[in-house]
């Protein structure tokens, strides 16, 4: 499949152009709009000392208030001091109130099109989680309870960026209509494969996936329906690529210019033997060293 990222950063716009678009929709609704507006209204000026701007409308830009907002959540996240906020007059809780704000209308399944950002971004590690699943059901059922490997591991973990969990959470919602919620530091999504260990002459109907997002159950659902339900909205390798604006001829592009460079240093390297055997071959004979008897 693709090998870019670990397949889990296609909603990063440098990974895969094709969500700019979307973002830049995001931007232009009038709710983000309005939230980064009442925003510079109240604190523009006195972040814009805080952080070295020189102008105090600068939260109108989006890009720059991403920068800002998501560094004052992870200050506050990370129990540092905040009174060179407070020392300005600054409400923190209210200022955080607004950052949360914006972030949940950024990535989080409430934006413009991130239903389809998560669909796309999260195929490639579903897939894979399907895989692992069906191979340990497998197992399972074979009474191979203890088997591990690659294919059947028993943990996996994905340690990753607040917009990664925001893309998982977007798929989540986008596949069984739950309700988003927002990421905060640090947020743990886990998808448990479930069955009850007393059960005998095991069965796919055994099995249960289970969704948990910070120690809450968020559904829990039979695994059939579960695989049947996520392979319905899963997107091909094909689809994710037209959507990204992946060049269709970049796998064909690399390849031939593999054969190639391939060809060509064969063919200088059958011209320097060529050369070599051509000198060796028309060598004058040396000198005969050993003293000729009539000399002696």
């Amino acid at each position: 499949f693709f090998t870019r990222d670990h397949y889990i950063q296609f909603q990063d716009k440098k990974v895969c152009p094709g969500v700019k678009e979307i973002y830049q929709k995001n931007e232009e609704r009038e709710v983000v709009k309005t939230c980064l507006k009442e925003l510079s209204d109240k604190y523009g000026a006195k972040l814009a000392e805080l952080t070295g701007q020189s102008n105090s409308t600068f939260l109108m830009n989006y890009t720059r208030a991403y920068s800002v907002l998501d560094a004052i959540i992870a200050i506050y996240t990370d129990g540092r001091d905040m009174t060179k906020f407070t020392d300005k007059g600054i409400d923190v809780q209210d200022l955080l109130d607004y950052c949360f704000k914006f972030f949940v209308l950024d990535f989080v399944g409430n934006g413009e099109g991130h239903d389809e950002i998560g669909l796309i971004a999260m195929s490639p590690i579903f897939r894979q989680v399907l895989n692992w699943m069906d191979n340990k059901i497998q197992h399972d059922i074979k009474g191979e309870f203890d088997y591990i490997g690659y294919d059947t591991p028993k943990y996996v973990m994905y340690s990753a960026h607040d917009s990664t969990v925001g893309a998982f959470e977007s798929f989540i919602k986008a596949v069984f209509n739950k309700t988003i919620i927002y990421a905060k530091f640090a947020a743990n999504g886990q998808l448990e494969l479930l069955r009850d260990p007393k059960t005998q002459g095991l069965s796919e109907k055994d099995f249960k996936v289970q969704y948990v997002f910070n120690d809450d159950v968020i559904f829990t659902i039979p695994y059939n329906e579960f695989k049947t339900t996520v392979e319905g909205k899963l997107k091909t390798a094909e689809q994710i690529a037209d959507f990204c604006k992946f060049p269709t001829e970049s796998k064909g592009t690399n390849y031939n210019a593999y054969m190639i460079v391939t060809i060509v240093l064969g063919v200088i390297a059958l011209i320097l033997i060529g050369i070599v055997v051509h000198i060796f071959m028309n060598k004058p004979p040396t000198h005969n060293l050993i003293p000729n008897d009539d000399k002696v």
